[in-house]
């Protein structure tokens, strides 16, 4: 992946991708989210959900914990 929040978007389900330079396909994106007021409702609570499942300090700390079990496991 692309890292960051290329990693994090569903397409449909928490966003959608376009391609990096396409101006375009942004401005399109962009409309329909306009003019599709509950679906991008849509994209943001699962955005928000999905936050709530990666992003916080629980889960940050847990992944930490596995890096330093992995470089310290002979």
């Amino acid at each position: 992946g692309h890292g960051g929040l290329l990693d994090r978007v569903q397409p449909g389900r928490t966003g959608r991708l376009v391609a990096p330079g396409d101006a375009q396909a942004l401005a399109g994106a962009i409309r329909d989210l306009i003019d599709d007021p509950a679906g991008a409702r849509a994209f943001g609570l699962a955005g928000r959900e999905l936050a709530l499942q990666h992003f916080t300090w629980r889960h940050a700390a847990r992944r930490l914990l596995d890096v330093y079990r992995r470089i310290t496991t002979p």
